[in-house]
């Protein structure tokens, strides 16, 4: 069930995102889910894609930092 919706929630942020593609909370929550569903590729590429659009925003900096160092640490 969880699988499930997590799904759900990643199609959720990536319809913000085809309606709102400079919207960084979306950007932020959308590598977050990425990130706890284990898929490192897609939450760097979400990160990078966020901060072409929005390169001083500190969570978007902040949450990149720290998935380098949880994928770096695995």
């Amino acid at each position: 069930m969880q699988e499930e919706e997590s799904a759900k929630a990643v199609e959720a942020f990536k319809a913000s995102l085809k309606l709102e593609p400079d919207f960084p909370e979306a950007s932020y929550n959308l590598a977050l889910l990425g990130a706890l569903l284990g898929n490192q590729h897609f939450s760097l590429d979400v990160i990078a894609r966020a901060l072409k659009a929005a390169p001083e925003d500190a969570n978007l900096l902040r949450l990149r930092k720290n998935l380098h160092t949880m994928f770096t640490s695995l």
